[in-house]
């Protein structure tokens, strides 16, 4: 009886469809989850505000929010198109083996400086290292009315990397400006002379250890002065008072000794660190009565907040003074360009006999060997001894762009940057100056 019953029920009950799950608890429709539990208020307090931290670092985000716009889609965004555009077509490896000629220990690489206001800049750059101590580099420059050769003899003296340099170089630039000398001299002031100089030099770059460097230099160079040919301004030989040195020219012997310390390890390792330079140089008129010393430095601290974005502060202090005579005006302080300081002014565009800068800077990573650089510097040019020193005779220069990353004595570097009179005149922006080429330092 019992063997009938459940033969009736299998019978009538359904028969489920091909693959269908006949778990009835897997059969059942899902529930929706729960919603999360809101935090429960143990204090009975309103939530905190934002503190002054929060507050303040708003005000950077504005101000700089016009410049992240345009280094993000201007620069960051087609650099990384043509990024992966050449790693997918191995262009790196079939560059450097076009201008190498498939060996790595010489090549020919065209060059480029590019800098409004002056003549742009073309050339060509040869480096041959040789299987043993010996290594060339030939620079060879050509403008319009101007060109450039500078030949360096490397002789390698230790594993470190210490060497000696004999170096000869001519260069005729046609397009030199001048805007005066001092800290209030305006952009409407320019004026224009060319100049042909002529020399050679002995140095022994001395790699004492990791991070620390002695360059020791013996140099003489005859510079002679010419009319210009290029751009606007009135020549210099037309200004009612010529600056020291103008007409006559001047041959300079000049000996010079530079120490760099330097506590950052190589990339990719954190970057925060501590960088020094010091310098001092003793230079005499062969042709006349001339005698002048220089001295100065910079000191420059940098912290790495991670995956190489990098804020850096760095000061840079610089002194000229004429022994016996007076110091010619291309042998003073001079900042703007790719000098010491303030690269948002045209090149020389302060000329003095003391000279200080303040230098903040950030940096962030744009590709493996590429970084965008924004920099904010106050400073100026002082007559001797700071002489007239006064903070509304400060001027600032902005810049933005991106530079390589690697050796911080030889970078290349694009910027877009500009700069202002002094405090005192209106702080009102002078020309825009656009940039291509390498820079000096830090």
């Amino acid at each position: 009886m019992v063997r009938a019953l459940l033969v009736a029920l299998l019978v009538l009950a359904p028969t489920p469809a091909w693959g269908q799950d006949t778990d009835p608890l897997l059969s059942q429709p899902q529930k929706p989850p729960l919603p999360k539990r809101a935090m429960p208020d143990y204090d009975g307090l309103p939530p905190p505000g934002p503190d002054a931290v929060e507050v303040v670092a708003w005000v950077p985000r504005v101000a700089l929010f016009p410049v992240w716009l345009a280094t993000e889609y201007a620069i960051r965004q087609p650099l990384h198109l043509l990024v992966v555009a050449a790693e997918k077509g191995n262009w790196p490896s079939e560059l450097i083996s076009f201008f190498t000629f498939g060996n790595q220990n010489f090549g020919i690489v065209p060059t480029v400086f590019v800098d409004l206001g002056f003549r742009p800049i073309f050339g060509v750059y040869f480096f041959y290292d040789g299987p043993g101590i010996y290594s060339l580099r030939v620079r060879g420059t050509g403008t319009i009315d101007g060109f450039g050769i500078s030949v360096a003899n490397r002789f390698r003296t230790d594993e470190a990397g210490s060497r000696f340099v004999l170096q000869g170089d001519v260069n005729l630039a046609p397009d030199r400006a001048f805007y005066g000398i001092g800290p209030n001299t305006l952009e409407s002031d320019i004026s224009r002379y060319g100049l042909l100089r002529a020399g050679g030099s002995l140095s022994y770059d001395w790699h004492v250890t990791r991070g620390i460097r002695i360059i020791d230099t013996f140099g003489i160079h005859t510079n002679d002065f010419k009319e210009p040919r290029c751009c606007t301004g009135i020549p210099v030989s037309d200004l009612p008072t010529p600056p020291p040195g103008f007409p006559d020219g001047y041959t300079a012997m000049t000996e010079r000794i530079e120490a760099l310390f330097d506590s950052r390890p190589p990339r990719p390792d954190s970057q925060t660190g501590v960088r020094l330079r010091l310098e001092f140089e003793h230079s005499t008129d062969l042709r006349g009565s001339g005698n002048w010393v220089r001295g100065g430095g910079t000191l420059g601290g940098f912290l790495d907040f991670g995956r190489w974005r990098i804020l850096g502060l760095t000061f840079t202090t610089e002194l000229a003074a004429p022994l016996s005579g007076e110091v010619p005006f291309p042998e003073l302080i001079a900042f703007g360009g790719t000098g010491i300081a303030m690269p948002g002014l045209r090149t020389n565009r302060l000329y003095g006999q003391s000279a200080v800068a303040a230098s903040l800077r950030y940096e962030w990573p744009i590709w493996v060997a590429l970084g965008g650089t924004l920099q904010v510097e106050c400073g100026n040019v002082f007559g001797p001894g700071y002489e007239g020193f006064a903070a509304d005779k400060l001027r600032l220069s902005f810049a933005f762009g991106f530079r390589t990353v690697g050796e911080p004595d030889h970078n290349f570097q694009v910027l877009i940057g500009t700069g202002t009179e002094t405090f005192a005149q209106g702080a009102s922006l002078e020309s825009i100056r656009f940039v291509i080429g390498s820079t000096y330092g830090f």
